[in-house]
């Protein structure tokens, strides 16, 4: 049996903003952002995180 996720069902972690939130925002993926410095950015991922620690609560 093979299951399939749609792109809105995948969710992409990273800790670059352009490449990885708007590239997963651009994809139709949803975007956790791995965010160390607390950056201002004009567009917000569905997660964000200032830890790596805090991904645990998705798990």
């Amino acid at each position: 049996m093979s299951s399939q996720v749609t792109l809105l069902g995948a969710l992409h972690i990273g800790d670059s903003h352009r490449a990885d939130v708007i590239g997963a925002l651009n994809a139709g993926c949803q975007a956790t952002w791995l965010d160390h410095y607390g950056s201002v950015v004009p567009v917000l991922p569905h997660l964000r995180f200032n830890h790596i620690g805090q991904l645990n609560a998705l798990l």
